[in-house]
């Protein structure tokens, strides 16, 4: 199965106003580390704020137009499909201490051989850093309720992806391809009176923190987007996983 390019400036973003949502929980996350393989980094929008933060970052991508964005901004990125076989073939025989995918894996039909390939790029003590959405969140429930299954341009119902996981299937999918999850939390959530809180004058700063509350409460429910960290659990159990 081959990766379909997409738009990847659909996905661009500035961080003018300060940064929050996955992008901040995930920098929290990267703290301790150096070299970052970001996969699926689509314009270097985010590449350029770890590399600021001091990271050596190397960036892969299946759109060309988007590597082309990234290598003008002196960025290392290469353009890969990363559902191929040996998707990580263009770093073979280097090691990072993190490997970073931002809403990638839900756009594979099969993210097996990539979760597999991630091992061999890991230094010991390296970790793996996943966001991704959450098909189970309240939205969604309702919407199936009432029997709609509605694709959108963006968010957890994005008509590119290919996958669509729950906190616990997420799980589930790293371990099966090696991988002991040390960490989940919410990135992102939302609310059913989202809006209303805002008529009432409450500020963006202070609606995220509400979300994050009430989805660590709840995280099944109101959360959008996950962050989980893994590390692997035995080099000789990478690759031991099938299919997803």
């Amino acid at each position: 199965m081959t990766q379909t390019p997409h738009d990847a400036q659909r996905y661009h973003r500035e961080f003018d106003q300060g940064m929050d949502g996955k992008y901040a929980r995930v920098l929290e996350r990267l703290a301790g580390a150096a070299d970052v393989l970001e996969l699926g980094c689509a314009t270097g929008y985010f590449s350029d704020v770890l590399r600021a933060r001091g990271h050596v970052v190397v960036g892969f991508e299946v759109d060309e137009t988007a590597v082309e964005a990234c290598r003008s901004r002196g960025l290392v990125a290469y353009v890969a499909d990363l559902s191929a076989a040996h998707p990580l073939r263009a770093v073979e025989g280097r090691r990072f201490d993190a490997v970073l995918a931002m809403d990638v894996v839900e756009h594979l039909a099969y993210p097996g051989p990539l979760l597999d390939a991630v091992h061999g790029v890991l230094r010991p003590g390296g970790r793996l850093v996943v966001t991704g959405p959450n098909v189970a969140y309240w939205a969604v429930r309702m919407r199936l309720l009432f029997g709609r299954w509605t694709y959108e341009r963006a968010g957890v119902m994005d008509e590119t992806h290919l996958r669509w996981y729950t906190r616990r299937t997420w799980r589930e999918l790293l371990m099966r391809h090696g991988f002991v999850v040390t960490a989940d939390d919410t990135a992102e959530a939302m609310l059913p009176k989202d809006d209303w809180l805002r008529k009432i004058g409450v500020s963006d700063e202070r609606l995220e923190a509400i979300r994050l509350k009430v989805a660590r409460w709840f995280p099944t429910i109101f959360t959008t987007v996950f962050v989980f960290v893994a590390t692997p659990r035995m080099r000789d159990t990478a690759g031991s996983g099938k299919g997803a």
